[in-house]
């Protein structure tokens, strides 16, 4: 999606800056990212990771013609997700990984192989340090992909697919042992199936598309919160 920095109004007129990214018709996201993005960001904030606050915004006709006039491009949907620029100490790259937190790091570990976030890798670590804390930040390729039939979730978690982005994942060689991971995946889950949270919200506002995925999304976080003994056992067994 394209990233673009501008400052948008919170509801009660609260302004704040943003990194906006919006699917355009050149690089062919699929909109449905902008749903991915956002609701693995909220969860991870809701399961205790340093994570950016964030948001689903509109881009109004006359930001879609500036954008056309101005820098040649043009949105494949108005709504984008947006998430707000937040102080960070540094940048974090592998060999910084000794000094962190070895639960921080299981955390975000097991979180990224829960929701299939296959992007954070050492040459892409999508992660800084704010508050002596791992902060992350980058869950555009999490979750499932627009159309995937819920009775295949479970392959997900099976075959090569899994080990290869276990073996990729940045934190893979700095995650604690087999029983704090386990523990750290329970309490994962128990965050997000509180209250089912993440069903009850009308976004009917959004376009078909989006609507759909939110609807795909709800139904892979029942399945994480229905599953959670074999999706635990099988994230265990990567490492």
């Amino acid at each position: 999606m394209q990233p673009i920095y501008a400052e948008i109004e919170l509801p009660g007129g609260v302004r704040t800056s943003t990194i906006c990214k919006f699917p355009t018709r050149s690089n062919r996201a699929p909109i449905e990212q902008v749903i991915n993005e956002w609701i693995v960001t909220v969860a991870g904030r809701l399961v205790g990771l340093q994570v950016p606050p964030c948001y689903i915004v509109e881009a109004s006709p006359h930001v879609m013609l500036h954008l056309v006039e101005r820098h040649g491009v043009t949105l494949a949907c108005n709504f984008g997700f947006a998430a707000e620029v937040c102080p960070i100490d540094a940048l974090i790259y592998p060999s910084s990984l000794d000094a962190m937190d070895p639960e921080d790091l299981t955390r975000l570990f097991c979180f990224d192989m829960l929701f299939l976030n296959a992007d954070r890798t050492p040459n892409n670590p999508n992660c800084g340090q704010s508050n002596r804390r791992l902060f992350a930040y980058d869950f555009g390729s999490a979750l499932v992909s627009p159309g995937t039939a819920p009775n295949s979730f479970e392959r997900l978690f099976f075959g090569p697919n899994m080990a290869d982005r276990a073996a990729a994942h940045l934190c893979r060689s700095h995650v604690g042992p087999s029983v704090m991971a386990q523990k750290v995946l329970q309490d994962l889950i128990a965050a997000v199936s509180k209250n089912r949270w993440y069903a009850g919200m009308n976004l009917k506002f959004l376009p078909v598309a989006l609507q759909e995925q939110m609807r795909l999304a709800v139904q892979y976080f029942d399945y994480v919160v229905q599953e959670r003994d074999l999706l635990c056992r099988q994230i265990v067994s990567t490492l």
